[in-house]
């Protein structure tokens, strides 16, 4: 592999495909394909782009054999479902295994900027006395290796609550692609949860045109460790499920919310994250934009 490359993990996952795409997007085909070299989790060649020729995709464990990286954009790590398909030992073992491969990798390239996208969940752990599972602990110790190599370096993590835009895996699994499958589908949307629901998304096109942007402008950012709530648009599920209603003619959705109880938040402050579009002369789109997209690949796709 050549010397100076940009490297990016988790590269064939739903973060990496989008990365791929805002890349090319942004700098060409031809400098994604020369510059930046591609980890997932089997050696491949890779096609994202039909009219374009296939991507290498280079295995985890070939990570630590390229010298002097330019930057790192870490995205690879195994979503929570995954705990139920491995079970919760196995899970813990590979998750830790993709974070010492990466760690190894850092500690020998010290200068370099790196950017990695955690969890709105590792949030839980800054508070004391509280519940988690294994994927919070797990985002939560990443985030802990960025701070322990971040001197003498840009060293940032964007944690991730909920999100938006292409290439969106089993979309029945989160609430904004259920809905979308439904309303494609022409049926009535129905809220499942009896609590308030309550989201913050952000556009994974735009949140990976600005780690690019931040990797080729490092020191618009700084040096040392940085951490921002990756967020753009808080919205009651309820609400989301309105408008989507309203796009594709449907009725009210069917919902018997008790307000009463506490409800789900899961949420940030964005304004930070905001803040740092803004720097990089970036601006979210409109959340219908977002979500007029996010259907549309899915049209596509399904």
């Amino acid at each position: 592999m050549n010397n100076r490359k940009i490297i990016l993990t988790g590269a064939t996952g739903w973060l990496g495909k989008n990365a791929i795409y805002e890349y090319q997007k942004i700098y060409g085909y031809e400098n994604l394909y020369n510059s930046v070299i591609l980890i997932g989790s089997r050696e491949r060649e890779f096609e994202l782009f039909k009219d374009k020729k296939p991507l290498h995709i280079y295995d985890l464990t070939k990570l630590n054999s390229i010298d002097s990286a330019s930057s790192l954009l870490h995205l690879a790590f195994l979503t929570r479902e995954k705990i139920s398909n491995f079970g919760r030992e196995r899970y813990v073992l590979e998750c830790q295994k993709i974070s010492k491969t990466v760690e190894n990798f850092i500690s020998r390239n010290p200068s370099i900027p790196i950017i990695t996208i955690s969890s709105g969940v590792a949030s839980l752990l800054d508070k004391k006395n509280t519940i988690y599972d294994e994927y919070a602990l797990l985002k939560k110790q990443e985030e802990i290796i960025w701070r322990k190599y971040s001197k003498n370096r840009l060293s940032l993590v964007f944690r991730l609550y909920a999100a938006t835009g292409m290439f969106m895996p089993n979309p029945e699994r989160f609430a904004l692609g259920d809905f979308l499958l439904s309303s494609l589908a022409g049926n009535r949307l129905k809220i499942k949860s009896r609590k308030k629901v309550l989201r913050s998304y952000v556009h994974l096109g735009t949140l990976m045109n600005l780690c690019w942007r931040i990797l080729h402008f490092p020191s618009e950012v700084g040096t040392g460790f940085f951490r921002y709530n990756a967020c753009t648009d808080k919205i009651d599920i309820l609400n989301l499920a309105k408008l989507i209603s309203s796009n594709w003619d449907l009725p009210f959705p069917e919902e018997e919310i008790d307000y009463s109880l506490n409800p789900d938040d899961y949420t940030a402050d964005s304004a930070e994250f905001i803040d740092l579009l803004s720097k990089f002369s970036l601006e979210s789109p409109s959340l219908m934009s977002q979500i007029i997209e996010t259907a549309n690949f899915m049209n596509i796709s399904n």
